[in-house]
């Protein structure tokens, strides 16, 4: 391997930069790219706050939650398994100061409560307040899970609220700087149709209802909710101002859940007849609640969507239904619409005829990244009901198919559902690729940094004749760059093994970096 060849220096230099960016856009297919750009953006430059959370920001690999929970003095620790520890309002203590208030005697803004949407005594928190405090009694040593009422406060833009959260005034990991708190949208309206009967989608209207959300990464990188390591006597939980306003409820901390496999759950099934009796509840993905209103024969609907741009769209490819051909109609949602990270989820209300088991068949279409699966949180009823379903895989297809919820051995699951209203709601994951992915963000600040290197010799135009010998002017280039490739060597093998194919967009874009790097 060799960075300057002759008269090359220069286009090989830029070329390097090129590829390792190219790269670094490359993986991050596997999620949102942008909202993984916002986090490292958080967490190399944003500013000092001054409310007592700050922390050093300045290795991402330390503080990472896979690597928090690697530390060694957790080494031995257990989960929780007690009763909830519930948290009130009236228990915060707002960390902004009252006008009079001096060093000797600080003394505190008062905690703004209200009444909203059917709920009493609520944080009403808006941008003033810069964070709240609670003191908790933690009764055992041990890891402990945490979720949070929220409600959203309405605006245009439908931009979420977002949280940093702290325990006795440190940061504990790299994603907790910047947690969401969901807003809900559904379709106002069923599809408009112009003069020449193309369709186009509906209106988006927020929907405010009180939520309870589990602390988790944004990003669905890890298949469980965050476990925050307490010591046993009081600490104190704070969260701090990131974005948007909201409204908070109780706070309450849990031992962390173990979901069963489907073999334990399937178990306690009422003993009834599995013969399979012709019963049968379908419905189009793209319907919502107009339509069950305008025909009372729709027996689902799409009844609530994370983002207000998960907005149903037109399919022109002929395995999808329905399908008109010379006409734009409405008959898919998802897809590239933002459905492919930020745990953006969709969610429909569905009726059951009568009490029973039952399969579950999904009409989908994976096809956006060649080779590339994708995965899926599902939840019933607003649970995930056993283990398989904590990041279901979609196979790469470009034309649509029928997915039965199944087993690796291709054995349907079957699902317990009693007569009357019922929901699935299917969440995007990074599943199996979680681990590959947080694998290559390890280097990404290493990544950054030769790339500034590299820039502050050659600069934006540099002389092609001229041979900057980057090797002995970086010291750490050539090391770097030999651990890049045995990492992206190591990837590729394991995303054949992930998405059951030597090609995938992804695999072709990591052998280019390596061909690149090496030539």
């Amino acid at each position: 391997m060799c960075l300057y060849l002759r008269r090359g220096i220069i286009k090989q230099g830029k070329r390097i930069v090129a590829i390792l960016l190219t790269t670094v856009m490359a993986i991050s297919l596997l999620s949102s790219p942008a909202a993984y750009a916002a986090t490292l953006e958080e967490i190399f430059t944003k500013p000092t706050t001054g409310n007592g959370s700050d922390y050093d920001r300045a290795t991402i690999n330390d503080l990472k939650y896979k690597y928090y929970l690697e530390q060694d003095e957790l080494a031995g620790a257990t989960n929780y398994t007690g009763n909830d520890i519930v948290l009130t309002p009236s228990q915060a203590q707002a960390k902004d100061l009252a006008e009079g208030s001096t060093k000797d005697k600080p003394v505190y803004v008062e905690t703004p409560l209200t009444d909203e949407n059917g709920r009493t005594n609520v944080l009403k928190w808006t941008e003033e307040y810069s964070g709240f405090t609670w003191r908790v009694r933690i009764p055992v040593s041990g890891f402990y899970s945490i979720k949070v009422e929220h409600l959203s406060v309405a605006n245009d833009l439908g931009v979420a609220p977002t949280r940093e959260f702290a325990i006795n005034g440190e940061v504990p990991f790299a994603e907790a700087v910047n947690l969401e708190f969901k807003k809900w949208f559904k379709d106002a309206d069923v599809p408009k149709v112009d003069v020449v009967g193309d369709e186009s989608a509906p209106d988006q209207v927020e929907v405010r209802e009180w939520a309870t959300s589990e602390l988790r990464d944004n990003e669905g990188y890890y298949m469980e909710s965050f476990r925050f390591y307490f010591e046993a006597g009081w600490n104190e939980i704070s969260f701090n101002y990131t974005g948007a306003e909201m409204y908070m409820g109780n706070i309450i901390l849990f031992a962390p859940e173990v979901i069963d496999n489907y073999e334990t759950v399937s178990a306690t099934y009422p003993q009834l007849d599995k013969s399979g009796a012709n019963i049968v509840a379908s419905f189009e993905a793209e319907y919502n609640e107009k339509h069950k209103e305008l025909d009372d024969s729709v027996q689902g609907w799409l009844s609530l969507k994370s983002s207000n741009m998960l907005r149903p769209t037109v399919s022109k490819n002929t395995t999808v239904a329905p399908f008109k051909s010379g006409y734009n109609i409405i008959n898919q949602v998802g897809g590239d619409t933002n459905w492919s990270g930020n745990r953006e989820s969709l969610t429909w209300t569905f009726e059951v005829p009568e009490d029973g088991l039952y399969k579950i068949a999904l009409r989908v279409c994976n096809n956006l990244n060649i080779g590339m699966p994708v995965h899926r949180r599902i939840y019933i009823d607003g649970e995930v009901p056993f283990s398989e379903l904590i990041a279901y895989r979609f196979r790469y297809d470009y034309n649509y198919y029928t997915e039965t919820l199944s087993n690796e051995n291709d054995e349907p699951f079957l699902f317990y559902f009693t007569a009357g209203t019922h929901t699935i709601k299917l969440e995007t994951s990074m599943g199996q690729l979680g681990d590959a992915a947080l694998m290559f963000y390890t280097q990404t600040e290493e990544l950054n940094h030769i790339i500034r290197e590299i820039n502050k010799i050659i600069g934006d135009n540099p002389d092609a004749k001229f041979n900057y010998r980057l090797e002995q002017r970086i010291p750490e280039l050539m090391p770097t760059l030999e651990s890049l490739v045995a990492s992206f060597e190591e990837l590729i093998e394991i995303f054949k093994v992930v998405c059951e194919t030597d090609s995938s967009s992804l695999i072709n874009e990591l052998k280019v970096a390596i061909d690149t790097l090496t030539e």
